[in-house]
């Protein structure tokens, strides 16, 4: 016999309600305890769980007791690592002003290796090139010489520019304990007398034509430089312009390459 269907007006059975009401205080029972899911942080833990741990102390002054039954942490420090700790001595106070005088002192057998490293590296080239080796070898030790020797023309230079500079620095330090008043060098002045000190120093090794071969040298420098930036006249910008030499009354340029190129003087 088919059963009949419930009429959707009426109320659910007794029974029905009782398991609803029983699933819905499951529910609340669940929500009340404590979600783990949430994270709490480690030392509320322990708080509440050390509560009942500790002993009440016998004096407000007396030391708290830390209960022996809270494990140890594994991130712990059992020996202390000194730290390293980088230091730049350009920008330490500690280490105090660069002298100079005491650092050209103190390092001066810098020098004396490039020397050596400079007559090493002739005697490789010289029998590099007797042995007729690979012009790559050959360009190598060329390249590595010309360091050397860049290196050691730059040290000695310096040692004679220090020099000049303290020279005038002790006479102008005598001449303000005389009295005088203060004088402070130029640019021009420490050009010139850097100059001055270069051709003394040719003087006592070469002579006087080595001044006057550096002098000569300087002046063509000077004359090429001049020459580059001087500018056309009128007469050769014309011309250039109606296809004629440099010179303006020559004969007009038949090559179309080389029509507008400037002659040299």
């Amino acid at each position: 016999m088919p059963r009949r269907p419930r009429p959707t007006g009426c109320a659910p059975p007794k029974r029905l309600r009782e398991e609803e009401e029983e699933e819905e205080d499951d529910e609340d029972v669940r929500d009340d305890r404590p979600r783990f899911s949430q994270w709490v942080p480690e030392e509320e833990l322990d708080a509440v769980s050390d509560v009942g741990d500790i002993a009440k102390r016998s004096s407000k002054h007396a030391p708290t007791e830390v209960t022996s039954k809270r494990p140890v942490s594994r991130h712990r420090s059992v020996v202390d690592v000194p730290i390293i700790e980088t230091r730049d001595p350009r920008f330490t106070p500690l280490i105090g002003q660069l002298s100079q005088p005491q650092y050209s002192r103190s390092y001066s057998f810098i020098t004396d290796l490039q020397k050596g490293e400079a007559e090493s590296l002739r005697a490789s080239l010289a029998k590099a090139r007797k042995q007729r080796a690979p012009w790559e070898t050959i360009e190598s030790l060329e390249r590595a010489l010309k360091r050397a020797e860049s290196a050691i023309e730059k040290a000695k230079r310096d040692e004679r520019e220090r020099e000049a500079l303290e020279k005038v620095r002790k006479e102008e330090k005598e001449k303000r304990q005389a009295g005088k008043g203060a004088w402070y060098m130029k640019k021009s002045e420490k050009r010139e007398l850097l100059l001055k000190a270069k051709f003394d120093d040719l003087a006592a090794s070469g002579g006087q034509n080595a001044v006057r071969k550096a002098i000569d040298k300087r002046k063509k420098k000077i004359a090429q430089k001049e020459k580059k930036a001087r500018p056309f006249s009128k007469a050769q910008a014309r011309a250039f312009s109606q296809g004629a030499g440099p010179s303006g009354g020559g004969r007009p340029s038949t090559s179309g390459s080389h029509g507008n190129k400037r002659q040299r003087i």
